[in-house]
This record gives C-alpha cells, sequence and structure tokens, in this order.
C-alpha cells in the first residue's frame, strides 16, 4: 500500500522541527499554507480536544470539516471528559483509545460515540525515550486541570493547596514505596 503523505503542523522553531521534517512535510501552523493544506487534507488526526485548537478557521468551516478529525489522546482517558471530547463537543470521526478498560468506559459512558468510531490502537504518543545502563526509569505525570486556579487559566494552585492534593499524595506515595524503588 502507498503511504499517505503526512503534513505536520508545527512551529519552525519547535525542537522536533528537524525529526518531523524527516518524515514529513513540515509548515507553520499561524502560516497560509497552513489554512490551504488544512482544506486539502483527508484527514486531521491531532491530539488536541477543542475546535478552537484544531481549526484555523471560524466555528463554521470546523462543523463542515468535523467528519475527517481523527482525535489521538495522550494517555488513558481516566475520568468523565464527554464535556471535552463526547460526539456533541468534538465530534470526531474515530477517537483513539488506548486501553480495553478506557475503550469500554467510553463507549459506556455518555460520549455518544459508536463501537466502530472508538478505535483500540494502544498508546499513540511516545516520547523519545533511551536504554538507560544505570537502570533509571524515567515518569513523566499527566497534567490535572484541578492544579490550576481556575478554568481556562495555566496559573498554578498555591503551594499549600498543591501539597494537599490527591495529585502530589500519590506521586509520594508511589516515589516513597520501597516496593517501587
Amino acid at each position: 500500500a502507498e503511504r499517505p503523505e503526512c503534513v505536520f503542523a508545527i512551529k519552525p522553531g519547535s525542537p522536533d522541527y528537524a525529526e518531523l521534517s524527516r518524515i514529513g512535510r513540515c509548515v507553520d501552523p499561524d502560516g497560509f499554507r497552513y489554512k490551504v493544506l488544512f482544506l486539502a487534507s483527508d484527514f486531521i488526526i491531532s491530539a488536541y480536544r477543542t475546535k478552537v485548537q484544531r481549526m484555523p478557521f471560524s466555528e463554521h468551516v470546523a462543523e463542515c470539516l468535523s467528519d475527517y478529525f481523527v482525535c489521538l489522546r495522550h494517555g488513558i482517558t481516566q475520568n468523565d471528559q464527554a464535556d471535552d471530547i463526547g460526539r456533541a463537543q468534538l465530534n470526531a470521526r474515530l477517537l483513539i483509545s488506548a486501553s480495553v478498560a478506557e475503550r469500554k468506559s467510553i463507549l459506556e459512558g455518555r460520549y455518544g460515540y459508536s463501537e466502530r468510531e472508538v478505535v483500540l490502537c494502544g498508546m499513540t504518543r511516545y516520547d523519545k525515550l533511551y536504554d538507560d545502563p544505570k537502570g533509571y526509569v524515567t515518569l513523566m505525570p499527566t497534567w490535572r486541570s484541578y492544579l490550576t486556579a481556575g478554568a481556562g487559566t495555566n496559573q498554578l494552585i498555591d503551594r499549600e493547596s498543591f501539597i494537599s492534593s490527591p495529585f502530589c499524595h500519590g506521586w509520594k506515595a508511589l516515589l516513597s514505596d520501597s516496593g517501587f524503588v
């Protein structure tokens, strides 16, 4: 089968620009060329959830093209996220799931997708890892929106609130567990 042409929307100054340009063509997501290629594309594949983040045009154009959107997830969808990625909000043609349990929770939840639309593929995104002969393990906790001062802000909660959060307690318990370390 012929490999489809992939075009990556990435800023030219990004650290991953050179590596992605070896795989496919790269375009600046703020440029005119990106908008033209966006309209001409067969599919838009992205991990971004909202129409504003993935759509360089008005929401009206987004509605016309939503049938061509494939949503990759950065990790496991742990809590109900139907308000962000459900059919009524995102209307993805395919929603990629990483585990049997995640797929089941999406299908049985209030997301509104059919079995044909929720595809079990395993983890779709891995950062570049390396073999470390010293036996180090790389941990990368995922972000939790409740650690910000409010919806739509990147301002973190205060130090005391963070220290008492379930996020901090969970990581401290894991990292101090003698069976883990």
